[in-house]
Formats: structure tokens, C-alpha cells, sequence
């Protein structure tokens, strides 16, 4: 074979090998590593002490009360987005179960630029969960505006939010 197939011969080994992998992912469920992905309980493995304390955090929400304010930190990958988006989700079946109005808002900051911007998109998706007109302009307006907006949804539509930053 002359260098030219050779080359041809090798570019389509290479090309199909790609083609191939594409339907044999080492994923067997790549929505799994969304962060917003919520995780069956018990999937979940070797979590239980931060489990406990984020329960434990947001088990007032159920009784009526205001969880405490909540700051959770840590590398990326520890599985801070996975435990809180379990425990939420659970908190929002039991609420809504109860008949109370109460829901999850959140955003992720990283791809925000500016305060400005993420107390709108907080407006937004407070309204959207509420099924209702956000009701103001994404620019124009003073952020104190939309920040007043987004606490205006908020008392008018839910009895009880978790926020998520």
C-alpha cells in the first residue's frame, strides 16, 4: 500500500472509532452530572452526616418556620448540588402534600456577570414558578427595583422558598 492509503486507511479507522464511541459513552446516564440533576435517595452513598445536617436545616420549612440561612462550600465534584437538590426535592413533595405553596428558586451564579443580573434572573424564575408575569425589564431599571419585584412574587405566591445560589 502506498503512503497516501495508508494514511487514507488510517484516517477511516480513526474517523469510525470516533463514530463508534459516540453510542457506547462511558456514561450510562450523562444527565446524571448535571448539577441540577436530582439523584434517587438511594443513590446516594457515603453522604449521611451531610444529609442529617441539611435535613435538619430545612425541616422547619415543613413546620410553618423559615430555615436558618445556609452556606455550604467545598471543591467542586463533593456533591454539594447533589444532597441539597435531594433534600429539596423531598421538602417540595411534602409541602406541596400538605397544601402548602412552597417551592425551590435557583440560579447558578457562575454564569452571571453582575448583582443586576442575577436578582432579574431570580425574578424571572421565581415568576415562571409562580406562573406569573415577571413584570419587569431585564435592564432599565434600578436593581432595588427587581429586587422588590422578586420579593413581591415571593410573599403574593409561596408561603415558603429555598433559594439556591
Amino acid at each position: 500500500m502506498a503512503d497516501g492509503d495508508d494514511q487514507q486507511s488510517l484516517s477511516q479507522s480513526i474517523k469510525g472509532r470516533l463514530q463508534e464511541g459516540v453510542q457506547n459513552s462511558v456514561f450510562q446516564d450523562k444527565g446524571l452530572l448535571d448539577p441540577d440533576a436530582v439523584i434517587d435517595e438511594d443513590r446516594i452513598v457515603g453522604r449521611d452526616e451531610q444529609l442529617d445536617d441539611i435535613i435538619t436545616y430545612l425541616r422547619p420549612a415543613l413546620q410553618g418556620n423559615r430555615p436558618p440561612n445556609m452556606l455550604l462550600y467545598g471543591p467542586s465534584g463533593t456533591g454539594k448540588s447533589l444532597i441539597v437538590n435531594a433534600v429539596c426535592q423531598q421538602v417540595l413533595e411534602l409541602a406541596n402534600a400538605q397544601g402548602d405553596r412552597f417551592d425551590v428558586i435557583q440560579i447558578n451564579c457562575q454564569t452571571i456577570k453582575s448583582h443586576d443580573r442575577a436578582v432579574y434572573r431570580l425574578a424571572k424564575n421565581a415568576a415562571d414558578e409562580a406562573g406569573v408575569d415577571v413584570g419587569i425589564p431585564q435592564s432599565g431599571i434600578s436593581t432595588d427595583q427587581k429586587l422588590n419585584r422578586f420579593y413581591e412574587i415571593l410573599s403574593n405566591n409561596f408561603d415558603s422558598v429555598i433559594i439556591i445560589l
